[in-house]
């Protein structure tokens, strides 16, 4: 049993429905509202697992623990101004930092 939403597509009519419990887990499997039939149910995947999400360890969260980020982030390493980014965010002066990382 899931804790979070499960967006659910039935394969034949493309009807969306959202679940708590994952279609393998039901011992009936429900009807689809719009055809009818009970099999052919599948999970849709989400935003987040479709981005390709970085995992440098450039910007830092709340308790300093780098966290899953594109790398499109202004943080990032991988970001022209990552470096000068997360350093400005530390606090260190403009002029402390080497120039091959200003932007």
């Amino acid at each position: 049993m899931s804790t979070f939403s499960l967006r659910c597509r039935h394969n034949a009519c493309r009807h969306r429905r959202v679940s708590r419990t994952h279609p393998d887990d039901y011992k009936v499997i429900p009807a689809c509202e719009v055809c009818g039939h009970r099999k052919g149910w599948r999970i849709e995947q989400r935003a987040y697992n479709k981005r390709g999400l970085c995992n440098c360890s450039g910007p830092l969260g709340r308790n300093n623990e780098p966290f899953p980020h594109r790398t499109t982030h202004p943080s990032c390493d991988q970001h022209p101004h990552g470096i000068y980014n997360q350093a400005r965010a530390r606090g260190v002066a403009h002029e402390d930092i080497p120039k091959e990382y200003w932007p």
